[in-house]
């Protein structure tokens, strides 16, 4: 039976700082309209190329950050799983975890975001984003990363994009709107500023835990 969906959805997840917090994002996947729901194998597929991205020492994820959660599902053009639709979950049978520890992480909330854009030059489909856990690498004096850092980050993000282009049957990697009639397009590159971008959700986890000095 064909239901009525038009993508499908790459979620990612796991701990921030051991478990104190936690982090998510989504990739979406070009089908063609009314493809079936995809496979386990599709989503076990997914560890491999997550798990070369996530420890790489060129995406400096600090150790206390990981991933312990793929979910792969389809999406209908309502914005909903389509009700007979499985949720597909793989969770890893050994930690991934982040590679730098020479400095302290960012806090929780601090992200390099990560973008993609398509061939699009502006308007729909033109641009999406991922937001990855914090970093520990130091600012530079001017209060940005170097030029050099950004680049290692992005190519080991495209070796991840191209990774999950390859899988057997799974999709193309792509930008969605939903903006009136709707549009999409496969993304054809990354691109990262040098700025470091906030992404207050992910604070909300960590206790506040004040502390107090009379006077």
């Amino acid at each position: 039976m064909v239901y009525d969906a038009t993508h499908r959805v790459i979620t990612i997840s796991g701990p921030l700082f051991g478990g104190g917090d936690r982090w998510t994002s989504r990739l979406r996947l070009i089908t063609s309209v009314g493809a079936p729901a995809p496979t386990q194998a599709m989503c076990d597929a997914l560890e491999a190329p997550l798990r070369t991205w996530f420890t790489s020492t060129s995406s400096t994820f600090h150790t206390t950050h990981g991933i312990d959660l793929i979910k792969l599902n389809r999406v209908g053009v309502d914005g909903k799983i389509p009700a007979l639709d499985p949720v597909l979950v793989k969770v890893p049978a050994t930690a991934i975890n982040g590679s730098y520890s020479t400095n302290g992480s960012w806090p929780a909330q601090c992200s390099l975001a990560l973008s993609m854009y398509t061939i699009r030059p502006r308007g729909l489909a033109h641009l999406g984003r991922i937001y990855p856990p914090p970093s520990g690498i130091p600012l530079s004096g001017d209060g940005t990363m170097t030029a050099a850092i950004v680049l290692q980050w992005m190519g080991t993000f495209r070796t991840l994009l191209n990774s999950i282009n390859a899988i057997s049957g799974l999709g193309g990697v792509g930008i969605f709107s939903k903006v009136g009639a709707g549009a999409s397009e496969y993304v054809t590159g990354v691109r990262a500023g040098r700025i470091i971008d906030t992404h207050r959700s992910r604070r909300s986890a960590l206790p506040e835990n004040y502390q107090v000095l009379p006077l």
